[in-house]
């Protein structure tokens, strides 16, 4: 012990005054009396007034000198040095992947390991400087370095196992640079190390202490599932399954397949240990529909016993044709199946989108087209960001964008057009194909309006007897409008975000989780984001124009 402020001391001082005020006799005055018999009791306290009897039996001077030594303790401010783990830094990571669910210990993996580290937090001494991380598709740090000890253990209390894929080597990339180079760092992993690690040095870090949890690997899991639509049938689909046995030992169990929970196949399986097997199931429905795939087996893992997928209802693209007259354009359109036209002439169209989902603009021009989605063909109304030049005559190819989704499969080298307009672009955008002078077709992408110009006449060009036109013109309506999308976009992995596009005029939507949760989704451009995919199961995705269903896995 050591004192702040030692010179307090001297407040001590005062004990000596103190205590000669207890050595000072009394001074007594004499009176005559008759007689000594009553005074006996006076004698005695005269007696006791002696100093040593009066030094010894009195406590009130003690008491004082108690309360003396007392406020001089107080302000000379005593401190003590504890000796504790000030210098230690401990990162605590969780591994909450879906792996840990499985219930060869009890209650499980994850819980087993939760408790692992709140053990051994509660050990740390005082001073030590403690992180948590949780290991997820990004790491989340839920507890910052420093010496809360509370903060981290409500940290590790507040975690939870997810349906997520393994992904501890950005887990531990992530503790790594937030201790830096401190050598007496140290890293406790809690996890059950399903996985395979290569030699990397997030993974060969000394600093690193594996805790493992968990005894085997039983268990029988879907690890595919997937819906595609045949090419015989007008209703026609096949489902793909694909399931692996990670036991030591042959399991056979029932397999069924069911949509919108009518059953549609059931089969018994025999799945010899660390095998994987596919099968192919053909199934006819009208509409669209949630897939779910279940197997009827008992093992430690239950997340992976059932699968889903999601058919997309029928729905068609409403296409506003406006034009004097095309039928390159009109025939096009009426023969795509997924393609509901409408045909008005330019003095019928007044701007804007109306129903439809795509305007396509045919050599006509109205005063202002305002927000929306369009194709502009051989015109540039006057409130869209592209500005006329002139014209090309004679426009060579020089080259086109093959990685936009307009473009795909699309070649456009040996088309001939005899003249194009000049046109230069003022607002952000991506030139599809490129001529000496100018794009020909452009893709315009502003806050409030998607369009695709093609940059001349139809007639004055042999641009529809390509395979091209067909192709461009059925990409370039996918691409602005999400009516069509394929099968692959309404099935996710677990953890991967949801990005769709939606109808023109979407502002907000609501994504309604497995779970039950409602959370507010994203919209920019057009585009709604989710990132919050970390339960298996069927999500549903509600705006102004309806809901579609997704399947998570």
């Amino acid at each position: 012990m050591s004192f702040l402020s030692p010179l307090a001391f001297a407040v001590l001082g005062i004990a000596a005054p103190l205590v000669l005020l207890y050595f000072l006799k009394v001074r007594r005055r004499e009176h005559r009396v008759s007689s000594l018999m009553l005074w006996g009791a006076e004698l005695r306290d005269r007696e006791a007034s002696a100093f040593f009897q009066r030094l010894q039996r009195d406590p009130l001077l003690i008491l004082q000198l108690l309360a003396l030594v007392a406020l001089a303790v107080a302000l000379a401010r005593p401190i003590v040095t504890v000796t504790g783990e000030g210098a230690r830094k401990v990162v605590v990571v969780l591994d909450t992947s879906a792996s840990m669910k499985a219930r060869d210990v009890s209650p499980s993996r994850f819980e087993a390991a939760r408790a692992d580290a709140l053990s051994f937090v509660r050990r740390l001494g005082e001073g030590a400087e403690i992180m948590v991380i949780e290991s997820g598709v990004q790491p989340h740090v839920t507890a910052a370095l420093g010496r809360d000890r509370d903060r981290a253990l409500s940290a590790i209390h507040a975690a939870r196992a997810r349906d997520l894929p393994q992904r501890l080597p950005e887990a531990l990339r992530t503790a790594r640079a937030l201790v830096g180079a401190d050598p007496r760092a140290e890293i406790h992993v809690f996890t059950d190390g399903a996985f395979t690690l290569g030699e990397a040095p997030e993974t060969s870090d000394p600093r690193i202490r594996w805790v493992g949890v968990g005894r085997r690997g039983y268990n029988v899991g879907i690890v595919s599932l997937a819906i595609r639509k045949t090419y015989y049938g007008t209703f026609g689909y096949q489902a793909f399954v694909s399931l692996v046995n990670h036991s030591p030992e042959a399991q056979t169990f029932d397999f069924a397949l069911a949509i919108d929970g009518q059953a549609i196949a059931e089969k018994s399986l025999t799945l010899e240990p660390n095998v994987r097997r596919s099968i192919v199931l053909p199934f006819a429905h009208q509409g669209g529909g949630t897939v779910t795939a279940k197997i009827n087996v008992s093992d430690d893992l239950a997340t992976d016993n059932v699968a889903y997928a999601v058919i997309p209802p029928p729905k068609k693209i409403a296409v506003t044709l406006v034009s004097p007259g095309n039928l390159f354009l009109e025939k096009v359109l009426r023969t795509d199946p997924t393609v509901a036209l409408e045909v008005k002439t330019p003095e019928q169209y007044q701007g804007g989108m109306g129903d439809a989902d795509v305007v396509v603009l045919d050599s006509s021009t109205p005063p202002k087209v305002g927000p929306g989605r369009f194709v502009f063909v051989n015109t540039v109304p006057p409130d869209v960001p592209l500005e006329v030049l002139g014209r090309i005559e004679g426009p060579t190819v020089m080259d086109w964008d093959r990685t936009h989704p307009v473009m795909r499969h699309v070649e456009f080298a040996k088309v001939a057009i005899q003249d194009a307009m000049r046109v230069r672009p003022l607002a952000a955008g991506r030139a599809l194909v490129e001529a000496v002078g100018g794009p020909l077709l452009y893709a315009l992408e502003e806050p409030d309006r998607k369009a695709v110009f093609i940059g001349f006449d139809l007639f004055k060009t042999d641009f529809p007897l390509r395979v091209a036109f067909p192709l461009i013109l059925s990409n370039t309506l996918r691409w602005l409008h999400p009516a069509a999308l394929e099968q692959s976009s309404l099935q996710l992995a677990a953890g991967q975000p949801m990005l769709l596009p939606v109808a023109h005029g979407i502002s907000s939507a609501t994504v309604n989780t497995p779970s039950g949760r409602a959370v507010k989704a994203l919209v920019t451009r057009g585009v709604v984001s989710f990132t919050d995919t970390d339960e298996v199961g069927v999500y549903t995705l509600s705006t102004a124009r309806g809901d579609l269903k997704l399947a998570v896995n």
